[in-house]
């Protein structure tokens, strides 16, 4: 975890841009080093509004909707060993009812 600002803001912005020299499309979006978005020191979300950045993905699974922090999006993560019909359930968003209705129901 970098604590200087300046350092990270840097490696933000070069990376950035690297990117893009790469791939030839802007870069709009930006995925936390392993989902990892706070920084008790560090206002991440300013340097990633400063560097150009739309948005920010987690790895915190859920919906995302209209009042959702596009600096704090929700991600599921996904494996090779996944049964096809819990992969079908996220993809639907039926997977979070399931699991509010068993929080509720104390199941």
């Amino acid at each position: 975890v970098l604590s200087d600002i300046n350092e990270l803001r840097r490696e933000i912005q070069d990376d950035k841009k690297e990117l893009e020299e790469i791939t030839g499309t802007k870069v709009e979006y930006f995925a936390y080093p392993f989902g990892f978005y706070r920084n008790v020191r560090i206002d991440l979300v300013q340097i990633l509004r400063e560097s150009g950045y739309r948005g920010a993905l987690t790895i915190v699974p859920g919906l995302n909707n209209s009042d959702t922090n596009r600096y704090c999006l929700h991600r599921d993560s996904v494996s090779a060993s996944m049964p096809i019909s819990v992969f079908k359930s996220r993809l639907l968003g039926n997977y979070d009812g399931v699991m509010f209705l068993r929080r509720m129901l104390r199941l």
